[in-house]
């Protein structure tokens, strides 16, 4: 909690202590205002009517002071509440955006969205009105004790001696109540979760007539929602009651002390009115204590799933040293030097001595079968995946040393799942921060090298057409077109292009094929494709099989020998005829 105040609330300082003295104001006018009750009724008690009139304008004139300080304080102490919550959700936000896709594989998105909006949330509450309240608590006792003992300092200890007694069974309750919310704060993410997935995948789940299957899992992630949120009331449902026994036991000691000093005249009837007004102000912060304890158990279970998050080291982190300077040559020229990568998750190899030179321009091939290392190599080249030093350079320089945003502008990929946003299409190939100005023309240049011209002419909008959740609205072929083209429109002295062809019919892949190889000369190519046609026109194809290369050469030479790539030729072939 402390290192959420020092990053989080010192830039808001001001606001805090403006408002601590405000909210100071306020207790103190609080306070007075038992004195003038004390003061009326001691004065008709010696007939002295004429106090009355001053003493009710001075009541009024302190109400008054008590609006403008009262409401200036929850201003001050509300804004930097509200600004908290601002920055822990950009913070946090921003952190996701440079952790590595590795992360991803095992964190749920509902998960981590009920962290950017729910816990973000409960640190509002802790920073605003947790503030708010715990300082109101504090002050409140500290000026009722100094009124109440200067009235009679015997009956004030009597009066806040159980106080610290409770304060200790009610710490019982603090550990328990951290476990409940921490779980019920997960619960919430499984839920956000389930509504993620579920809503996203929701033509799947018709197509498959799963609707009943859905709705018990919906019921059961529920019921478990249900369970921790009620077993975090049962907890309070103790701790509440407990702490409002407290009140009660100051009434108790005002009317039976406080009534046996009257009778032997050892205290006033003023101010024993003044006294019960101080018990009753004292009620309030004495039953909040724990709705306070509970909102600062929310933030402190929120900041633990934060800090879980903001842990893990962002990609710049784990692959810039201190010492590096920055620079970085421009350039497409590739090494592989004895490449080998495991997944943490997998005892085999993905890639098992991957050692491959590519020159500055070269258009490469890669083939293989379903899992024999294709991606993954695509996912290495542009940072996705981290390795050891001294395996890949681009332009004789360790990509491992290569700052992660310097390396992926240079590269333009084109992934086999493309993912559409739910936006135009303009909007979907400009994706890139070159893309925010665009001509007409321009755009119809990027949707011909992707032969999506003819079909955003068919749609109503045009390049205005929006495509919907996911790219709802398109084909398969359309979305690897729109990703093609969007990546034509990325600067790039890389082209990757992970198996965008496999959607496309064989009319179409041809066109794309003239368009691939005709487009800027100058950047390097790499074509992973199952389509032995599409990489026909590559210098060199490398033949990937369980992670190694068992076989490389142009064209002509790799359907001159036998080999899976000969044999995938003449059946593309057979059935193309």
């Amino acid at each position: 909690m402390w290192n959420f105040i020092k990053e989080f609330g010192f830039p808001y300082k001001k606001y805090y202590l403006f408002g601590l003295l405000a909210l100071i104001a306020t207790t103190f006018v609080t306070t007075l205002i038992p004195l003038e009750i004390k003061n009326a009724i001691n004065a008709i008690e010696v007939h002295q009517i004429s106090k009355i009139p001053q003493i009710i304008l001075t009541t009024v004139i302190l109400s008054l002071i008590l609006i403008i300080v009262r409401s200036l304080s929850r201003i001050l102490i509300f804004i930097p509440g509200r600004n908290i919550e601002h920055d822990v959700r950009n913070t946090v936000f921003e952190h996701l955006l440079k952790l590595p896709s590795r992360f991803y594989q095992n964190r749920k998105i509902g998960d981590l969205m009920s962290v950017i909006i729910n816990d973000a949330q409960s640190l509002r509450a802790t920073a605003a009105m947790g503030f708010l309240h715990i300082a109101n608590t504090i002050l409140i006792f500290i000026f009722v004790f100094y009124q109440m003992s200067k009235l009679n300092l015997p009956l004030a200890f009597c009066v806040l001696l159980p106080i610290p007694a409770a304060m200790l069974i009610v710490k019982h309750y603090v550990k328990t109540l951290f476990s409940a919310i921490s779980e019920n704060q997960k619960n919430l993410g499984e839920i956000t979760n389930f509504c993620v997935e579920t809503l996203t995948s929701i033509h799947l789940i018709k197509s498959f007539a799963k609707e009943e299957t859905i709705e018990s899992y919906s019921k059961s992630v529920n019921d478990a929602y249900e369970k921790s949120t009620l077993n975090v009331a049962k907890i309070r449902s103790k701790m509440v009651p407990f702490i409002g026994i407290i009140g009660s036991i100051g009434h108790w000691t005002v009317f039976t002390v406080g009534g046996y000093l009257i009778i032997h005249d050892q205290l006033k009837l003023g101010d024993f009115a003044a006294y019960l007004g101080y018990v009753e102000m004292l009620a309030w912060p004495t039953a909040s204590l724990a709705w306070i304890i509970n909102i600062t158990q929310r933030g402190n279970a929120a900041i633990k799933r934060i800090n879980e998050i903001r842990s893990v080291p962002t990609e710049k982190t784990m692959r810039i040293p201190k010492n590096h300077s920055n620079q970085h040559n421009e350039g497409s020229r590739i090494e592989f030097n004895n490449l080998t990568f495991n997944y943490p998750s997998q005892e085999k190899s993905a890639l098992s001595n991957i050692t491959l030179s590519i020159k500055k321009g070269d258009r490469v091939g890669i083939f293989g079968p379903t899992g024999s290392g294709k991606t993954t190599l695509v996912n290495i080249l542009c940072g996705f995946e981290p390795i050891q030093k001294s395996q890949v350079f681009i332009d004789d320089e360790d990509i491992t040393l290569i700052p992660l945003d310097t390396l992926q502008e240079k590269i333009s990929l084109a992934s086999q799942s493309p993912h559409i946003f739910s936006e135009s299409i303009e909007n979907n190939i400009h994706y890139s921060p070159s893309g925010s100005q665009v001509s007409d023309e321009s755009n119809q240049g990027y949707a011909n090298k992707a032969s999506l011209l003819k079909d955003i002419a068919a749609f109503p909008h045009h390049f205005k057409t929006m495509t919907g959740e996911k790219g709802v609205m398109l084909s398969g072929g359309q979305k690897s077109r729109l990703a093609l083209a969007r990546a034509f429109h990325k600067p790039h002295t890389l082209l990757i292009l992970d198996d965008v062809l496999s959607a496309v019919d064989h009319d179409t892949e041809y066109t794309l094929i003239s368009h691939i190889f005709s487009t800027d000369m100058h950047s390097t190519k790499l074509i992973v494709s199952h389509r032995v046609s599409a990489l026909t026109y590559c210098d060199t194809i490398i033949v990937l099989d369980h992670g190694k290369i068992i076989d490389q050469g142009s064209h002509a030479d790799l359907i001159k020998r036998p080999g899976s790539y000969h044999t995938t030729w003449q059946h593309q072939q057979q059935f193309h005829s």
